[in-house]
């Protein structure tokens, strides 16, 4: 029985694509093995805990933590391997000359890492590179300048100082044990609220950001799990999964929030600039100093 037109037509273009596809597939199997090859050799001169052949060592972050990692380093007490699945292993350092040695050296930033905090960071100072980073970071020179920063300290000992009156109310005068963490992070936002924006929000005794704080808490808890799980480094597999559901609903909260926030910043300059009382303020704000920065470029 004679094949059909239809049949001769398609088969020669489909057996050319299952051949192309068999060839990419075993061609990235062939990158892959020669990645983990070159891993292992590069690694072999640093003992590590046993790992699993697929997870590697991600079940010790899934099942014991921060526990399980402080037994890890005192059996090894400078760096170890951490592998995350068979072909992406991450070094971990905790001894001072291997941390200097590593941190003199002109290595580009990491994109591998840095990429699952775009969704919530987007793109800035942090995670970019190249002109564009020159190009921010001349932004903000002025505001890291010894004396710029010399201006803040006032502004963080009264921070301090708010927190540790929190602390002289809770405890009192009886032994009481504390969890600091939620206290130390409205202290970061409160500090951050003040030198970078300007603000006085009070977030450390009133309760108006507390969902900022749970959002931003959440996205963090989030972010370091996809960064154990390689199975989620795969931008399409995490973004249909729970957890990356979670974090864009997670986003829509933090954005409209920072896009206020910066904005109240914006208008608090526009005020102070029509009334003339630039100059009576002790510092300048980073938002000052980065608006200050784009007006100078757009007026050169």
């Amino acid at each position: 029985m004679e094949s059909s037109w239809l049949e001769t037509h398609w088969a020669r273009p489909l057996h050319l694509a299952l051949v192309f596809c068999l060839a990419l597939g075993l061609l990235q199997a062939v990158k892959l093995y020669l990645q983990r090859q070159r891993l292992l050799r590069d690694l072999r001169p640093f003992p590590s805990p046993p790992s699993h052949w697929f997870y590697g060592h991600q079940k010790i972050i899934q099942n014991g933590g921060m526990e399980t990692l402080g037994e890890i380093t005192d059996k090894y007490p400078r760096a170890f391997p951490f592998w995350l699945g068979p072909f992406q292993a991450f070094f971990f350092i905790y001894d001072p000359d291997y941390a200097k040695t590593l941190l003199s050296r002109p290595d580009p930033k990491s994109n591998f890492l840095y990429k699952f905090m775009d969704p919530v960071v987007g793109k800035g100072l942090l995670n970019l590179n190249g002109p564009k980073w020159f190009q921010h970071r001349r932004l903000l020179t002025p505001g890291l300048h010894l004396n710029a920063l010399k201006s803040h300290v006032e502004i963080m000992a009264h921070s301090v100082n708010t927190m540790l009156g929190k602390w002289e109310r809770i405890c009192g005068t009886e032994d009481t044990l504390l969890e600091i963490s939620a206290h130390v992070t409205l202290l970061t936002l409160d500090i951050i609220m003040k030198c970078v924006f300007g603000l006085e929000t009070n977030c450390q005794i009133n309760s108006t950001y507390d969902h900022y704080i749970k959002a931003a808490n959440e996205s963090s808890n989030i972010i370091f799990y996809r960064l154990y799980n390689f199975l989620y480094h795969h931008d399409v597999i995490f973004k249909f999964s729970p957890k990356g559901h979670r974090l864009w609903q997670l986003r829509k909260i933090l954005h409209p929030y920072t896009e206020k926030i910066i904005q109240a910043g914006k208008n608090s300059r526009m005020n102070e600039n029509q009334q003339g009382n630039t100059q009576k303020r002790k510092y300048q704000n980073v938002l000052d100093i980065a608006l200050s920065a784009l007006v100078s470029l757009s007026s050169f």
